[in-house]
């Protein structure tokens, strides 16, 4: 969706998070696609206005009646008065559709989004990423060859996803580059450093984003944080090389005994974290665990780089990315001061 806007031809987008609210569901899902098509699309305001003032309750209408009402027949109206040639290419972003509570909701979603193709003139593209789950395998299955085009990750040559991620660390780097003193962002991080970088990342771009979010720590030299991940390049395991820094420098400047208590605090609320099927707020998380010889807020500020804390007590923490979990549980790699001791997913 960044690509597409900053390309000026995002239309809408509208993102799906398993536990988000109403990101977690469909309700909200054409509502919000109407209001920002609108924006670029104007033609098509009089006609959502006319809806709203008619049914002022069709967000809590079908999937089907809401598509139909918000979306497809103010664009259908569009393309009939001749403006709709006009308009320039935009695209449609439908990001995680797996992460939707409903399975039958998806369904829905990928059987409507296909009458987009009888709306030739508006040249509208939707784009939906997902994981490759049953109910939408079907689905696009069931589409015509000729209205889609799938692209699976895991079969892009390495090539592609090595640029791509090359891509990736040096925008990423540039940027915080500009924001170190003159004598320490000369040339940092350099070529060889990025070339490093990319070749421990390749094929998992979780391994990117985890290295930049720890690299950007604002709490820590950026110089002194990208060579604690480069020295994890000779270790077999991406996700050792991934998360084990993240761990270690939880134990910088502690004593022994220290660590250890700091190691335990880790496994019992990162331990709640990784195994609760929805997951919880930092409010919650302290009713469950009532912790009095500990803060929870503590704990979770020196893992930013993998989870997802925000600065409200209400909102949910969550892992950026599940193989997080898959690391703790794994007494292969995970070192065992911060090993979980259930793989199991609670509701």
């Amino acid at each position: 969706a960044e690509h597409f806007n900053k390309a000026q031809c995002l239309g809408a987008n509208f993102f799906f998070k398993r536990g988000d609210g109403d990101r977690a569901n469909a309700k909200k899902l054409f509502p919000t696609l109407a209001r920002q098509l609108a924006r670029h699309i104007p033609d098509i305001l009089g006609k959502l206005l006319e809806v709203l003032e008619t049914e002022p309750d069709i967000p809590s209408k079908s999937l089907r009646e809401q598509f139909e009402k918000l979306i497809h027949q103010p664009l259908v109206s569009v393309q009939d008065n001749g403006t709709g040639s006009q308009t320039p290419i935009y695209v449609i972003v439908i990001d995680a559709l797996d992460e939707c509570n409903n399975a039958s909701d998806i369904r829905t979603i990928l059987k409507l989004i296909v009458l987009f193709n009888g709306l030739q003139k508006l040249k509208l593209r939707v784009f939906v990423t997902s994981r490759p789950e049953l109910p939408i395998r079907h689905e696009f299955q069931d589409m015509q060859d000729n209205i889609h085009h799938v692209v699976i990750l895991h079969e892009i040559p390495q090539h592609i996803i090595a640029h791509d991620i090359e891509a990736f660390f040096r925008s990423e780097f540039e940027e915080l580059a500009s924001t170190m003193r003159n004598n320490d962002r000369q040339d940092w991080p350099g070529d060889e450093s990025i070339c490093k970088l990319v070749n421990m990342a390749v094929p998992l771009f979780i391994f990117a984003s985890t290295v930049c979010r720890f690299v950007k720590d604002p709490t820590r030299n950026p110089v002194h944080q990208l060579q604690a991940i480069l020295k994890q390049r000779h270790r077999n395991s991406k996700l050792d090389a991934t998360y084990r820094p993240v761990l270690e420098q939880m134990c910088l400047g502690r004593d022994k005994e220290d660590q250890g208590r700091w190691a335990s605090d880790f496994r019992q609320v990162v331990g709640v974290i990784i195994t609760v099927f929805e997951p919880l707020s930092i409010a919650s998380l302290e009713t469950l665990l009532q912790p009095d010889d500990f803060d929870i807020r503590l704990i979770l500020a020196a893992l930013h780089s993998v989870l997802d804390v925000s600065e409200s007590k209400e909102r949910p923490v969550r892992l950026f990315h599940l193989s997080f979990h898959d690391y703790l549980v794994d007494p292969n790699q995970c070192p065992e001061a911060f090993l979980s001791s259930s793989s199991a997913r609670h509701c």
